[in-house]
């Protein structure tokens, strides 16, 4: 379950970090 949660978190960020650039 920690796993689940931290790919979540990670994927989360990279999808916010990939907005944040081509903004």
């Amino acid at each position: 379950m920690t796993l689940y949660i931290a790919k979540r978190v990670a994927t989360c960020a990279a999808h916010w970090e990939l907005n944040m650039l081509s903004s």
